[in-house]
């Protein structure tokens, strides 16, 4: 039926561009380079593929990398205790390994890759000559796909195209499916034997297979697999719009005042009028103030304009049902920038219910106002800032800092920049100056995030990797040479033969004795200090006004880190924490809480349902229903709300990920039901109508006066200590 379906939906379409029957593009080459995270694969719509760096076993900890040198086709690897491989790629996928050191206890080698998701539609692997096996759509009971030996493996996509690796010699191999640990992946593992009479172990990568002309998604940006509701024509969308501004006129919203706050608590509570949103410690509780001196419960909603719903088209147009031309004068906005290659199918069906092109200030104006009918307050993260449809609405926002132009940042650490180095302390005060200072009496902006999500917990690991053309690196030498005084007080704490300080400059330092890794702790204390100092530093010079709510880090990144804790909370004045969980666990966010001496702000979450929602499931917070979302909603904001030291939440997002992922990552992309609003820009009612109840009473709950929403469902409850 469903060929029919699409038949039908494209003819319901006519005039709004034509079907895109166009037979699948031929498959582009693979190419290849070395990158910082190994010999990286572009296979174009097949996808990108990051074979890893070897790892010494049976203890990579021990033989840990401590230096790579990339030049071109060419990488140098030194490993701690000796071990040394030199890695040579040609331009037609073959990875020659030569392993000029290593001691006698390393036995093999391991290396492995990741899988894009979009292998579970129709995809199948295959070890050696064996039969081919399915990548299963549905979380299997075991993880592990297959374990055995062999010396190739390939995978197969559902359009047919494949990739294959080969191996020098026959070893252990290891195929997985990491919705186990809510990792929404594919990933396998290759264990090379180690002869020692062989230098040279060769790894081939070939891509090939008959690409097929396969559509996944429909006019409308559904996908053509799963259950769920489905709109069929452009009639719908149009009666979805009166159908839903009788909805928002039926509801009634409690009175808020003009930011959102609780009217009449601020008199009530004594709490102080800044004109600014700023922290109060009022009794037992912390509270986020607003401008008009009113206790403000932060009910924020990320992305508040066109993000996650485009999604990257070019390449793969035989995928999709439906595309517009780019230079079409209605749809054509429908593209990112005019973009031919990103693509916005919710925006496409904006534009069917309006029969007007995409401008954001309509955009916003209807998003605000729905957003603040059901209860929420404000805009979180990735939304835009200093609009005028916001400055209408008197809609509250966050921002988040800009990094220094041309910024020097630190491999392997998403992002993180290197504070010492003297042109990022320079045009981190530029860009404050430009950007941030134009705003500092702007009463709607909230305050601004540092950052997204840095691995901090990788400090440890890359700074003594380093080489001298990082500042920081140069900074770690000096604080060994003040801390040792010689070099050889130095070589006996660390084991090590270095001539003078000077010379380690230039290498990676192994870190393996308890010395070793108690200095490289201090000085991560001394990193983490110096950026923090500087941020709040020159932030506070540009803007005295507006809150730093912290680096919205993921909970491994802090959960155990007292000391990163308590360096950013000495500089910040909300902890923001990117919370993803069933059940808020009181323990550790107290924990997190009195570490940093700062109130908590969990800056993104939410949850999916693949079940209805015709967006693909697997890893992540998953629920059974559009409701169970609601619920869920419920129980963690109300949850939060009633800690005592909570100051708000974001859900993540507007608007669901696009069926074949978001346009930044190409033919990877995330593509989870997240949003309030799905594709076809309809509403999750029976999601929204549980979260309206709990943003309506949210204020009773973070005064104590009505106790959390308690769902009953054991994934909810916090597992005892």
């Amino acid at each position: 039926m469903r060929p029919l379906l699409v038949a039908a939906m494209a003819v319901a379409l006519a005039g709004f561009g034509a079907a895109a029957g166009a037979a699948p593009p031929a498959a582009t080459p693979a190419t290849f380079r070395l990158v910082d995270a190994g010999v990286q694969v572009d296979a174009g719509s097949l996808g990108t593929f990051t074979l890893t760096w070897p790892e010494p076993l049976p203890d990579p900890g021990t033989h840990a990398l401590i230096q790579k040198t990339i030049a071109g086709d060419h990488a140098s690897l030194r490993y701690a205790r000796g071990g040394a491989i030199d890695v040579t790629l040609d331009a037609g996928g073959t990875v020659t390994l030569s392993v000029t050191a290593m001691p006698p206890e390393v036995q093999t080698l391991r290396v492995g890759t990741l899988l894009d998701f979009r292998f579970s539609q129709g995809g199948t692997w295959r070890a050696g000559d064996a039969p081919e096996r399915p990548f299963p759509a549905l979380r299997p009971a075991k993880p592990f796909l297959y374990q055995g030996t062999t010396d190739r493996l390939t995978f197969k996509r559902g359009d047919g195209r494949t990739i294959q690796f080969r191996f020098p010699r026959a070893g252990y191999a290891q195929v997985q499916d990491n919705r186990e640990w809510n990792w929404k992946i594919y990933a396998w593992v290759f264990h090379i034997p180690l002869d020692p009479n062989t230098r040279d172990y060769r790894v081939t990568i070939a891509t090939g297979g008959d690409a097929r002309a396969r559509a996944l998604v429909d006019p409308f940006g559904q996908g053509l697999a799963g259950d769920g509701p489905r709109v069929q024509s452009a009639a719908e969308l149009k009666a979805d719009a009166a159908a839903e501004r009788r909805w928002l006129d039926s509801l009634r919203t409690p009175v808020r005042d003009a930011y959102g706050g609780l009217p009449g608590s601020g008199a009530a509570m004594g709490l102080r009028r800044t004109g600014y949103f700023h922290v109060e410690q009022n009794g037992a509780r912390t509270l986020l103030v607003d401008p008009a001196g009113n206790a403000f419960f932060h009910l924020g909603v990320c992305a508040m304009q066109p993000g996650d719903d485009y999604t990257f088209v070019a390449g793969r147009h035989d995928q999709f049902a439906w595309l517009p031309p780019p230079d079409d004068p209605v749809f054509g906005s429908a593209y990112r920038a005019r973009d031919p290659a990103v693509f916005s199918f919710h925006l496409a069906n904006r534009i069917r219910k309006t029969g007007r092109p995409y401008g954001m200030d309509e955009f916003l104006t209807q998003n605000i106002e729905r957003c603040r009918r059901w209860g929420f307050t404000s805009a979180g993260a990735y939304s835009p800032m200093f609009e005028a449809a916001e400055r209408r609405a008197s809609w509250p926002y966050v921002g988040m800092l800009p990094q220094p132009a041309k910024a020097v940042v630190l491999p392997g650490l998403h992002g993180v920049w290197d504070p010492f180095d003297d042109t990022n302390r320079r045009g981190l005060q530029q860009a404050f100056e430009q950007t941030i200072r134009p705003h500092a009496d702007d009463a709607l902006l909230i305050g601004y995030y540092l950052g997204n999500e840095p691995a901090y917990e990788k400090l440890p690991a890359v700074l003594p990797s380093l080489d001298g053309t990082f500042a920081a690196k140069r900074r770690l030498v000096r604080f060994l040479a003040d801390r040792y005084g010689t070099i050889a007080a130095f070589d006996r704490a660390w084991s090590a033969r270095a001539a003078s300080f000077d010379a380690l400059t230039g290498a990676g330092l192994d870190a393996g004795t308890a010395a070793a890794r108690a200095d490289i702790r201090d000085f991560v204390a001394l990193f983490l200090d110096e950026y923090y100092a500087l941020v709040n530093r020159t932030f506070r010079a540009a803007d005295p006004n507006h809150l730093l709510l912290g680096s919205r880090f993921q909970l491994h990144t802090v959960v155990q880190d007292e000391q990163l804790c308590r360096a950013c909370g000495k500089y910040i004045d909300v902890f923001s924490i990117n919370y993803y969980t069933y059940a808020i666990d009181p323990g550790t966010t107290a924990r997190i809480h009195q570490w940093s001496g700062r109130p908590l702000l969990f800056s993104e979450f939410c949850y999916s349902s693949p079940s209805d929602s015709r967006l693909p499931g697997g890893g992540g917070t998953e629920v059974d229903s559009q409701q169970q979302r609601g619920l869920a909603y419920r129980q963690y904001a109300e949850r939060a709300a009633s800690l005592g030291y909570v100051v708000g939440i974001e859900w993540f997002s507007l608007v669901d990920m696009a069926v074949t992922g978001r346009w930044f990552e190409k033919y990877e992309g995330q593509d989870f039901n997240d949003g309030l609003v799905s594709v076809t820009d309809r509403p999750w009612r029976t999601m929204i109508d549980p979260m309206i109840r709990t943003n309506a009473r949210i204020y009773d709950v973070l005064l104590g006066r009505q106790a959390a929403f308690v769902l009953d469902d054991a994934r909810f409850r916090v597992a005892p200590r």
